[in-house]
């Protein structure tokens, strides 16, 4: 009995893209996104959201990155800003 064994193919391995996401955080409240547009919306719905309850806070939105986190964006909404 003769066994024919056939030589295994090497899969070609899929590169993986450095895909990112995107942190939103503020006191109390942080979550992450898949897209950049997604984390700026909901970065947008926090800001009109402190503005409409004059509540003062800091907003910030990061890339997470293998290696950490960048700052993209950020905003402090102070006291004095309602006193206008």
């Amino acid at each position: 009995m003769i066994m024919e064994t056939t030589p295994k193919k090497n899969k070609a391995e899929k590169k993986k893209e450095n895909v990112s996401s995107f942190l939103v955080k503020t006191k109390g409240y942080k979550e992450t996104f898949g897209t950049l547009d997604r984390a700026k919306n909901q970065f947008e719905i926090l800001k009109k959201r402190a503005i409409k309850n004059q509540n003062k806070v800091k907003i910030e939105l990061f890339e997470k990155v293998k290696e950490g986190l960048i700052l993209v964006d950020e905003v402090s909404i102070s006291e004095d800003f309602f006193e206008n």
